[in-house]
């Protein structure tokens, strides 16, 4: 039975360590180029969003 349970242990952990290896693993080597331009395309939007929530506050104060 020690055996049993030692080699379902032994499966379980080579079954996890395959799959953190596999979910771990990068597809493709990082593009700095392409880094930078979602980092402007975040900030834009980051950008927008702020002017929005903002209109929308002096807009709800204005309506007091």
């Amino acid at each position: 039975m020690a055996l049993t349970l030692g080699g379902i242990i032994g499966a379980c952990g080579l079954f996890f360590g395959f799959l953190s290896l596999v979910l771990m693993c990068p597809g493709h080597p990082r593009d700095p180029e392409e880094d930078m331009e979602q980092m402007r395309y975040l900030s834009e939007q980051m950008r927008k969003r702020a002017a929005r929530k903002k209109n929308k506050k002096t807009v709800f104060q204005d309506e007091q």
